[in-house]
């Protein structure tokens, strides 16, 4: 597609990006109509440049709205800030974006904020005598600090993200060794899941629990495998389907889901999160596997309390 192409349409998303409504989800069909003239620049650079200036504009609307309104309809649990409505989120590649879903304030997402509501939501006692273990940290060693941990570990395989160079498929632990372990979007970029989740199992202590949060699109009953890792998906190697919960299975994991639908809708709304949003609790237990307590928060709670759910 031409320059001039491009142009227009970069102008007429900007222009109705400038008529102020109460969401930007308006905006959607246009952004869409941008990326598909875009679609013809191979220049990764430009394009980022291109929809980077867009979604400038756009931030640059909602702050001064904010400014002007005073309106505090939303809120970030991890920074504390509050505002009208969340930003853009663009994939760094310039591919995908969400709209109202980025804090301006510390850039976290809806699955950041939903994943600190639910470990808030963990009895104190809990953290105090556990070691956590974290792949690719993704609150950081001062959010689990307030929750109280004295052992935190945080992993990754670039050393300057973490406290210790790691590759999830090879840890360099004892069986056993951590109680709680976190792994949210990581296990989509790994080639050898399969092999990972077997790791995490063995570092897991017997009546230890985790989070293992993945992208997973409801409408696919198999993961479909990347031949490469896929630049519009933020390097991930394939689409995880409904079958992930048997590899959970396979690995030797029973877990249950916690869903953002089992929040009040005004306590979702405020934190801006995706409804279809579920979390993963994951525990290692000789016990039978059980059923799937998909709207069950106490199942949860006893998941983090006692390590092994007990019903009857």
């Amino acid at each position: 597609m031409s320059q001039v192409a491009i142009f227009w349409k970069g102008r007429a998303f900007l222009a109705r990006a400038f008529r102020r409504r109460n969401s930007w989800a308006h905006l959607a069909p246009h952004w869409e109509g941008l990326h598909f003239a875009l679609d013809g620049l191979k220049d990764l650079d430009i394009r980022r440049f291109v929809i980077g200036l867009c979604l400038f504009c756009v931030e640059a609307v909602s702050s001064v709205e904010e400014e002007l309104l005073g309106r505090e309809t939303v809120g970030c649990n991890l920074c504390g800030w509050k505002g009208s409505r969340f930003r853009v989120m663009m994939n760094k590649y310039g591919f995908g974006f969400r709209f109202d879903a980025k804090c301006p304030r510390c850039g976290s997402l809806e699955r950041h904020r939903f994943l600190a509501h639910f470990l808030r939501s963990i009895p104190s006692q809990t953290w105090e005598s556990a070691t956590v273990l974290e792949f690719s940290p993704t609150l950081g060693c001062e959010f689990y600090r307030a929750l109280g941990v004295s052992r935190y570990l945080c992993v990754d395989l670039q050393p300057e993200r973490a406290d210790v160079q790691m590759d999830i498929r090879h840890c360099a632990l004892a069986d056993g060794a951590c109680q709680i372990v976190i792994c949210c979007h990581v296990l989509e970029h790994v080639k050898e899941d399969s092999q990972a989740m077997r790791e995490l199992w063995r570092v897991m202590s017997k009546d230890g629990w985790g989070i293992f949060q993945v992208p997973i699109d409801e409408d696919l009953s198999s993961t479909i495998e990347y031949a490469s890792p896929r630049v519009e998906e933020e390097l991930h190697v394939r689409q995880y389907g409904l079958d992930y919960r048997d590899r959970l299975r396979e690995a030797g994991f029973s877990f249950g889901l916690f869903s953002v639908s089992d929040l009040p809708a005004r306590e979702a709304m405020r934190l801006g999160l995706d409804r279809t949003e579920r979390l993963h609790v994951v525990y290692k237990t000789d016990a039978p596997r059980i059923r799937d307590l998909s709207n069950d928060f106490v199942f949860a709670i006893h998941v983090a309390r006692d390590g092994v759910l007990r019903h009857g």
